[in-house]
């Protein structure tokens, strides 16, 4: 085990969220994922930047698909909306490409007006990778996470994208 490794694992056991999180997101980038049972326990730390992180590293930087359904979980009952969003990310980058069920799912979440902006921004954002889409006519420009995402999207073309043409 590297000395850095050795570090980050010492550092998960610090009383301060911001460095157990910095040590999560750490293994995921740098370190392999034979570190994941050492990541599982925050996935219900009462500190949202940790259990964020501890999905991130899982299911986005790891890419380990026995933490697609946690992420479901956590993208649908996460009381925070940034573990939602990143919780959103790794499950939507756990499925297969063009996955109907995961592309209906993010259109069902960018539809509902009573989420947040930002949730809804990220569910196109993950429907765009998903279905391998990149947005023509707006090529360039970040997706709102504000009141106006509703008009920037042009949803007939998502709804083809996700398979509801016609609809």
């Amino acid at each position: 085990m590297s000395p850095e490794e050795v570090s980050y694992l010492n550092d998960l056991r610090s009383n301060n969220p911001e460095t157990v999180a910095d040590a999560i997101i750490d293994l995921g980038k740098q370190c392999r994922s034979a570190h994941a049972p050492n990541v599982v326990p925050f996935l219900t730390h009462p500190s949202a930047e940790v259990r964020a992180a501890a999905i991130r590293s899982l299911a986005f930087y790891w890419g380990l698909p026995a933490y697609r359904d946690q992420a479901a979980r956590m993208m649908n009952e996460d009381p925070d909306v940034e573990v939602r969003v990143v919780a959103m990310m790794g499950w939507s980058e756990l499925a297969p490409k063009q996955d109907r069920t995961t592309l209906l799912r993010l259109r069902e979440i960018l539809g509902d007006r009573s989420l947040p902006p930002y949730l809804r921004a990220n569910a196109f954002d993950s429907i765009l990778s998903l279905a391998e889409a990149s947005p023509d006519v707006r090529l360039g420009q970040s997706v709102p996470v504000d009141a106006t995402l509703d008009a920037f999207i042009d949803w007939a073309w998502v709804d083809r994208l996700c398979g509801l043409s016609g609809s």
